[in-house]
Parts: structure tokens; sequence; C-alpha cells
């Protein structure tokens, strides 16, 4: 059956991470849209499957022309890679980004760029800023000037996501992915980079 869409053939595998292309081994759909796709990843050290659920406006229980194409959206996939932290980066803040990242994995892009906003809140109030100033006067109180823009960039994609606003009708898949990129960035500089530093410090005075 010709399909389209979102229709996965080529992912990074949650299972090991590498980019693959997924051997159809079964599928179905029904009479609402609904369509399942179980795929086997061809890397050969893995072979493990990944369920994909799809929707579309075809009814599955009918005749399909011959040489149609079905468009598909991807709706889930299961299992998803969840997000991970490092052990320096504070628990409410991982915790924050980690239910961003899961928001992605389902398409709730809003609900990603409203959350990845709070883990930058949570930052800027962790690295000492005052809680009763707006997040752009934390920004400019707390991170650093080459930091900063990168920061405000998050805060407006999540500005967006919880607001309705005539000009951005929406949150697209590539805008919460830009927006988990800026905060992985932040992560290394303010969190992981300084306590490596600190470790190799540690070592090499006996501490550890």
């Amino acid at each position: 059956m010709p399909v389209g869409g979102e229709y996965v053939r080529n992912f990074i595998c949650p299972h090991c991470d590498c980019k693959t292309p997924i051997q159809e081994r079964a599928s179905a759909g029904d009479e609402f849209g609904n369509f399942i796709h179980v795929g086997m990843c061809q890397n050969v050290d893995c072979r493990k499957y990944i369920v994909f659920v799809y929707e579309s406006n075809q009814n599955f229980n009918q005749a399909i022309p011959s040489g149609n194409t079905i468009p598909l959206k991807l709706v889930h996939h299961y299992p998803t890679k969840e997000g991970t932290t490092h052990e320096s980066i504070p628990l409410n803040i991982a915790d924050s980004y980690k239910e961003g990242v899961r928001c992605m994995n389902v398409n709730a892009h809003k609900g990603a760029t409203l959350l990845f906003r709070r883990a930058l809140q949570e930052i800027c109030e962790d690295k000492g800023a005052k809680q009763d100033k707006k997040l752009n006067e934390q920004i400019d109180e707390i991170i650093p000037p080459d930091l900063s823009e990168m920061a405000h960039e998050v805060r407006n994609w999540g500005n967006i996501g919880g607001h309705t606003d005539d000009i951005i009708k929406d949150v697209k898949p590539d805008d919460s992915k830009q927006m988990k990129e800026l905060l992985d960035m932040m992560f290394q500089y303010l969190y992981i980079m300084p306590w490596k530093v600190q470790q190799s410090r540690d070592k090499r005075s006996g501490n550890s």
C-alpha cells in the first residue's frame, strides 16, 4: 500500500540511538483513519521493534484504488527516547526538561516550548535571580552575556507556545527541537563544564 506524509522509513531508533532504515513487519488500519505500523530497526546489533501510530482521513476498511498514495500523520511511537540530563543539573530543572522532551515525542510542541521555558526560568532562579522579576529581567541579571541571547530565544519561543497570536498560529517540530538544543548548550556551559572542572580539581587534590 503506497503511503506518504510522515510515514517513517528512516528513524533514530530509541533502542540503539542509530539512524537506520525501519523494516516494516506488520501494519493495520481501521475505519476511523487510525493506522499502526510495526517496524524493526535494521541495525544488526539492535533488531528491536518500534510501534508507530498514525492518523489519516482514509477509511482503511474500504478498498484503496490502485496507485493512490495515502498521506499519514505520525501521532506517536513506542518506545520513545527519553530526555536525559547530567547529574550536575538540579532535579527540578531536569524534570521540566525531560517532560518537555516527552511532549516533543508525542508531537505536543506547544507543551514542549512551555516546559522548556519553565526549565529556563528554573535555571535563572537556581543561579540566583530574584523570583519576583520577569523572566527577561532574570536572564539579563544572571545569564552571562555570551549566553543571554540564546536564553532570550528560548524565552521568546516559550511565549509563543503559551499565547494565541495572530501572526504565529502554531509551534512547529523544528521550533521545539531548536529550543531543546539551546537548553542543551546552556546546560553544558552553566552546569556540566563547571562540574567537570571541579571534579578534575578534586581529583588532583585527592578529595574524590
